[in-house]
């Protein structure tokens, strides 16, 4: 009998095709991750865009690069203090390599969230935030119109990722997007429909004291008169009081409140 037509010969061919497979799959993947990661940043300059309403849904690839480019100004600010840090002297972090969801779980580079903190100082029962978050802002005829804020908190079956776009006062809201979120197709997942967006616009979500007043409340209840309130999403409790939750916490003090405060006193370092 041949070796080909042995026990060992067929465990030996086996073992070979899977050496080659494992080499051709994961050369694949190592080829293409640069590629992927390029069109995650394209994704999420393009939902930054719409936040702001500078493009519209159906803007090529190559429109948001060049308005994104063009318009934007990508900053990184101290949470806590709200200053600017990527422009003074030993930043703290580079913003060409920040990675402020990997510095989450970084020491030195997140903080607890205490748990005794009032309810609209809690992000959930996610137990810290990033220390350092990313800024875009947007000026028109040198002066700033648009501040758009990454933001994210659990919703039913996700952690969920989006930006919300404030207009110059730093009161009112000129869009919101989300771009990344595992929520039910139809249910949850409806704050991707264009209708339930649109609520957002024009959306007066932090009164001139700075305190955050914008809220979501069960769908079909939203009728305060007073255009603070958006419609939740229907048959999804859970994920509506999640974007309740993470919206009013990260414009709050204990997201971009302190930022969001010197901007609107004149004593931004940016």
């Amino acid at each position: 009998m041949q070796f080909r037509d042995s026990v060992g010969g067929t465990f030996l061919v086996a073992a070979v095709l899977c050496i080659v497979c494992s080499v051709l799959v994961s050369s694949v993947a190592v080829g293409l991750k640069s590629k992927q990661e390029e069109n995650k940043e394209l994704d999420r300059q393009r939902n930054i865009l719409l936040a702001a309403q500078l493009i519209d849904k159906d803007a090529t690839n190559d429109d948001v690069a060049k308005a994104f480019d063009s318009k934007v100004k990508k900053i990184i600010i101290d949470l806590d203090t709200g200053e600017r840090v990527d422009n003074i002297e030993n930043p703290p972090v580079d913003i060409k390599t920040f990675n402020q969801k990997e510095s989450l779980g970084k020491e030195g580079m997140s903080e607890e969230i205490p748990k005794d903190a009032p309810k609209d100082e809690r992000l959930g029962d996610l137990p810290k935030r990033e220390k350092y978050s990313f800024v875009y802002l947007i000026e028109e005829d040198d002066k700033l119109a648009t501040i758009v804020l990454p933001f994210y908190g659990k919703g039913l079956w996700s952690t969920m990722y989006g930006y919300v776009a404030l207009k110059s006062d730093t009161e009112t809201i000129a869009g919101l997007t989300y771009y990344e979120h595992g929520e039910t197709p139809g249910l949850g997942g409806e704050v991707d429909n264009e209708m339930w967006k649109a609520q957002w616009e024009d959306t007066k979500a932090i009164d001139d004291d700075g305190t955050v007043v914008v809220s979501v409340v069960k769908a079909g209840s939203a009728n305060d008169g007073l255009g603070s309130v958006i419609d939740g999403l229907s048959g999804a409790t859970i994920t509506t009081k999640g974007v309740n939750t993470m919206i009013r916490y990260w414009l709050g003090p204990g997201g971009f409140g302190p930022f969001l405060e010197k901007v609107r006193k004149g004593e931004f370092n940016g």
